[in-house]
């Protein structure tokens, strides 16, 4: 008799539902949470009166409306973006009708294409995708390094 052993990874509608809940209601509080924590941390850091920490500064008003239109600013533009590429990237390449259905499932396929190409190629590896991927390292650190020089 074998063990039935069930996936700690939820998958289908009700599985993106509860993430897209979890991201979107989540992280904001993660943030502001974080910015709470650090203003918590520079206000006993301070040494003397002369030091004073970001509120005393600006304000309470002021300093929340920065720190809510910051950590809003991430959250949209640059953190949810990038989780869903990453989700998306380990998704199988669906038509938008059929994702979230039965044949929209967690796989490695899309990486296993981008290192060794197509399953009807014989080369060792996919020569054409990793050299544009070298090259855009290479070439974001070389800009990187000239914008800082």
């Amino acid at each position: 008799m074998r063990p039935i052993v069930r996936s700690c990874w939820r998958t289908g509608p009700d599985a993106m539902m509860m993430l897209s809940a979890v991201l979107i209601f989540g992280l904001p509080v993660a943030i502001v949470l974080g910015f709470w924590a650090l203003s918590q941390w520079e206000r006993r850091n301070a040494q003397g009166p002369a030091e004073q920490t970001f509120v005393q500064r600006n304000g309470w008003p002021v300093s929340l409306f920065l720190i809510v239109g910051v950590g809003l600013w991430m959250l949209v533009l640059i953190i949810l973006p990038q989780l869903y590429m990453v989700d998306y990237s380990f998704h199988p390449k669906l038509p938008p009708a059929a994702r979230g259905g039965p044949r929209d499932f967690y796989t490695l396929e899309n990486y296993r294409y981008f290192l060794y190409g197509s399953t009807s190629s014989r080369a060792e590896w996919n020569v054409t995708h990793l050299n544009a991927f070298w090259t855009t390292i290479v070439v974001s650190i070389f800009i990187t390094i000239l914008n800082f020089a």
